[in-house]
């Protein structure tokens, strides 16, 4: 059911990029032939206003079909009443775009929801982690912690934050570790703390943490560090804090300078890569539907959420590079028109998104079948 539930989450985002292309185009005065979400056999087609609306039996992917716009439109008059080309520059540029700015707009939107519910997992793009720990494994589960436990001291040490537990793990390199560890009583409802993240510098957010109540039982553990291709680890995955705003004019700044956040870090990211700084990494929709799964069974009010809000950040990104199929390429086309004051040859532009298109369903199959195999090797 979780899977059910991700894969409707990230097409969601799929039907959002394409409502921006609807949209703008009808109030353009272009010609909307079909709106489709998912794909395969038609659940539900209706027509209406000259549009055909219909619902795939496969919740992947989404259409929206532009008089004039598509290779199979090649052929009609360019001034045909309309049609995407006989619209000003201006609009069919504003068309293209829609896509990806309804999706910024919806990763903002989603943002606010989480500053309003206490329910937001980054400030400014960055998550809060805990001392409080949400899983364990290897030497910290070998040394007997458990998930919910907090470390607070470190060789008698007192400590407030992970970066400090991190900076002693690392400087130890390998040496055990004296650790003062706080336990929760079974059935413990210590509800979390509310405090103003930071007054001064960011009014009217607040962050909610746990809370190492009075009753917890302290315990001291000796913890050897291994060494991984990251560093000295000892296996922990710390709880992150939730934040939340004082009122709706506060979770609406955070929102939108969170979602300007994540676009910074996406495009630097990217540009790493290009510049063959940082690997790669590209997933399919089945790794997606997976992480995504998982996420929806630790919390669908805020892990998923988060997940959604990333997901629709890197969507509306990546359909902005200049490549053939993607909203980015056309774009690209545009701008030749704009500086040369002439359109490019339609059959052209068409035959070359055409050849984008399959190469890009070509990779996202291969990627899916190697997802599938590695699932099925498991």
């Amino acid at each position: 059911m979780s899977a059910v539930v991700a894969l409707l989450g990230f097409q969601m985002l799929v039907f959002v990029h394409e409502l921006g292309h609807f949209l703008v185009a009808r109030a353009s005065g272009m010609r909307v032939l079909r709106f489709s979400v998912g794909f395969g056999p038609a659940l539900i087609r209706v027509t209406h206003g000259g549009t055909v609306y219909s619902l795939g039996v496969l919740p992947v992917g989404g259409v929206v079909q532009v008089a004039g716009l598509n290779a199979a439109d090649a052929d009609d008059a360019p001034d045909a009443p309309g049609t995407f080309n006989s619209r000003p520059l201006w609009q069919r540029a504003a068309m293209v775009l829609a896509g990806p700015v309804f999706n910024l707009l919806f990763a903002a939107l989603l943002g606010l929801l989480g500053f309003l519910g206490f329910n937001a997992m980054r400030y400014e793009g960055r998550p809060l982690a805990t001392l409080v720990l949400a899983e364990v494994e290897g030497p910290a589960a070998a040394a007997g912690l458990r998930p919910g436990d907090a470390i607070v001291g470190v060789d008698g040490v007192e400590i407030h934050r992970l970066r400090e537990l991190n900076e002693r793990v690392g400087a130890a390199e390998g040496r055990p570790l004296r650790l003062d560890v706080r336990r929760p009583p079974d059935g413990d409802r210590t509800p979390p703390a509310v405090l103003p993240y930071d007054a001064e510098n960011a009014p009217g957010l607040l962050v909610s943490i746990p809370v190492v109540g009075d009753a917890w039982t302290p315990l001291e553990v000796t913890i050897t560090p291994a060494e991984t291709s990251r560093g000295w680890r000892i296996g922990i995955r710390p709880q992150l804090a939730r934040f939340g705003a004082d009122g709706i004019g506060s979770a609406l700044e955070y929102a939108a300078r969170g979602t300007w956040a994540l676009n910074a870090q996406f495009i630097s990211s990217l540009g790493r890569m290009f510049r063959g700084e940082e690997k790669a990494e590209v997933s399919g929709i089945v790794k997606l539907v997976s992480v995504g799964a998982d996420l929806v069974t630790l919390g669908l009010g805020d892990w998923f959420l988060d997940l959604l809000v990333l997901i629709s950040i890197n969507l509306a990104i990546l359909n902005l590079l200049p490549l053939p199929a993607l909203d980015g390429g056309r774009l690209l086309f545009l701008a030749v028109e704009l500086v040369s004051r002439r359109a490019v040859p339609r059959k052209f532009e068409a035959v070359v998104h055409a050849i984008g298109f399959v190469l890009f369903l070509g990779l996202v199959l291969v990627i899916s079948g190697q997802e599938i195999w590695a699932l099925l090797s498991q």
